[in-house]
């Protein structure tokens, strides 16, 4: 309830957290950047333009999961899988040869044990030659994330990497 001339806050949703800590590291590693929301086309992505004077343009396409499709002592892993949408828009970045980095939250309930996992254009393509479905897993103790599309493994992503 508010009260007569008193600013509500809005809530904040899951979405909010997740599209956050993408920013966030963003910032931990450029500095000083414009940024834009260019697009949300489903719930659980979204297309910033990332703008800097100092390097190439380029743009992310951020996605999370919030469920762990396996989790157990020793491996976690995420399904993700691509909606028509989001496979056009993507197919799009590519044709005009924009550069596009994917960023995948792989989201766990506690919060600061989730995964980000950033794909460049090479990698998207790789992943997309065989299909729109795909999964992140994860060894424990592991520094590198193993991208499979069934049972296949399509490459490895250091768990370091950044935009």
């Amino acid at each position: 309830m508010t009260i007569k001339g008193e600013i509500s806050m809005p809530q904040l949703d899951v979405k909010d957290f997740y599209f956050g800590a993408v920013l966030s590291k963003l910032f931990e590693t450029r500095k000083e950047v414009n940024l834009f929301l260019v697009q949300s086309p489903e719930k659980t992505s979204r297309v910033y333009k990332i703008m800097a004077d100092y390097a190439d343009d380029f743009s992310i396409f951020a996605k999370y999961r919030t469920k762990r499709a396996t989790s157990s002592n020793d491996y976690e892993s995420w399904a993700f899988k691509l909606t028509k949408n989001e496979l056009a828009i993507i197919n799009e970045y590519l044709s005009k040869k924009e550069k596009l980095s994917l960023a995948l939250v792989c989201g766990v309930s506690a919060s600061n044990k989730s995964h980000l996992c950033i794909l460049y254009e090479n990698d998207i393509k790789k992943i997309l030659d065989v299909g729109i479905s795909f999964t992140i897993g994860r060894e424990k103790n592991k520094q590198k994330y193993r991208i499979l599309s069934g049972w296949k493994e399509l490459m490895k992503i250091s768990t370091s990497r950044l935009y």
